[in-house]
């Protein structure tokens, strides 16, 4: 979703990088719905936030299934 909607990748993160400044991700699922509709395509955007030029990535959770299906999205 991010390259084509104001997209942090291409606006944002070289701005960051070439000040020098840390970068966080956060919440690279986005919000639950994403996780409950059991897309496939969720391992490839948890693969996508974690290859970008982040310091971390905090994934938020609020309850274990969550925290599972997020961790099962990790390469």
């Amino acid at each position: 979703m991010d390259a084509h909607f104001n997209s942090f990748e291409k606006k944002v993160l070289p701005v960051l990088l070439k000040n020098d400044i840390g970068v966080l991700g956060m919440k690279p699922m986005g919000d639950h719905f994403i996780l409950d509709s059991k897309d496939r395509k969720r391992r490839g955007m948890s693969h996508y936030a974690m290859n970008l030029p982040t310091g971390v990535v905090i994934t938020g959770c609020d309850s274990l299934p969550i925290l599972q299906a997020s961790a099962a999205g990790c390469p």
